[in-house]
């Protein structure tokens, strides 16, 4: 799988994928190309676990996208409870006691990432382990 932004999160149950691509698909078909940078990276603490992020800069685009696809997506989700956080995650779930050494890894790395977006995943777990895309949809292609 391509690196990813994730634009909701937190399902329920989601019986029929293609119901739900169904409720994206307005959505997305007259939403633009855009673009995306990502900025530098960031902790997200979980009590003793942590996930290091690429956070990405702030753009009406990938906000207004965001709110499109909660509100299709709001029958098969629950409630976010924190605030969107649009990133691109590097590790997740570390013992806490690794960030710091994660972090001394990345230092050489150029992380100014910056790309188009132009299609939206659905994307689940298969087999509680592999995640695997349920389907695509294009947008903002001539």
């Amino acid at each position: 799988m391509d690196c990813h932004v994730p634009l909701c999160h937190r399902f329920g149950t989601l019986p029929d994928p293609a119901a739900a691509l169904d409720a994206l698909r307005p959505a997305v078909d007259d939403f633009p190309a855009f673009t995306v940078r990502t900025t530098e990276p960031a902790v997200i603490a979980r009590g003793d676990r942590a996930d290091v992020v690429l956070p990405l800069e702030d753009t009406p685009h990938l906000a207004r996208l965001h709110e499109r696809v909660v509100g299709a997506l709001a029958p098969w989700t629950e409630p976010a409870g924190e605030e969107y956080r649009p990133h691109v995650a590097v590790v997740e779930a570390i013992p806490a006691e690794g960030v710091e050494s994660t972090l001394g890894v990345m230092a050489g790395w150029r992380l100014n990432y910056a790309w188009v977006v132009r299609d939206l995943d659905l994307v689940g777990l298969q087999g509680k382990v592999l995640w695997r895309s349920l389907g695509r949809l294009d947008f903002g292609r001539p």
